[in-house]
């Protein structure tokens, strides 16, 4: 028999929309990942048939490894989580 929980605070309903938003972009990262992983074997084999020149792939490689370093900033980093109550209050000010 499980115990009664007590009804969600508003901080909690806030809290819990933040972690279903952070673990939804940790979510898109590894799709990205899986993308980026998956046009750079189609790159590498287009170069590889046309002759093995100069490597070009490197470029959309390097772009998206790029895109994927922000991504993961954002998703994983020090700035991820939800705002501390002193930077919504100096925000707050600032919109007055």
């Amino acid at each position: 028999m499980s115990t009664p929980q007590p009804p969600a605070s508003p901080n909690d309903d806030a809290l819990r929309k933040a972690a279903e938003k952070r673990i939804g972009s940790q979510r898109a990262f590894y799709r990205y990942l899986g993308t980026w992983a998956v046009v750079s074997i189609i790159l590498i084999g287009v170069w590889a048939l046309s002759g093995r020149g100069y490597f070009w792939p490197i470029w959309a490689i390097g772009g998206m490894g790029i895109a994927a370093l922000f991504m993961a900033l954002s998703s994983f980093g020090p700035r991820s989580g939800p705002p501390s109550e002193e930077r919504i209050q100096q925000e707050m000010r600032k919109m007055q």
